[in-house]
């Protein structure tokens, strides 16, 4: 059974909060034009943030969200696409061991 974009990300940051990590949504909202963000950002303690785009199994990026990722990827941010639960605990516990 596939799963939804929905159902992965919240098993991936209810994860992640459970284990003390601070998860903060970024969202498009009218004030801010934020298009082609990713979805999350992780504080990771005693490194730099983990940006997380959450897609379902089959999902794909946007071309917007192409383009931000790498201009982000080429400014030295941490940025992935996590389209499984197993992926996306495994990268936050690697990170996590990484920079402490």
């Amino acid at each position: 059974m596939k799963r939804l974009e929905g159902s992965i990300q919240r098993a991936v940051i209810g994860w992640a909060k459970a284990h003390g990590i601070r998860c903060d949504k970024l969202s498009s909202g009218s004030h801010f034009q934020m298009s082609g963000l990713p979805d999350f950002i992780l504080w990771i303690p005693g490194g730099k943030p983990l940006l997380i785009e959450f897609k379902s199994e089959t999902g794909k990026l946007s071309p917007l969200q192409t383009i931000t990722h790498a201009q982000l990827h080429q400014l030295g941010y941490d940025v992935h696409v996590v389209n499984d639960v197993t992926q996306g605990k495994q990268l936050i516990k690697e990170r996590y061991e990484k920079l402490i």
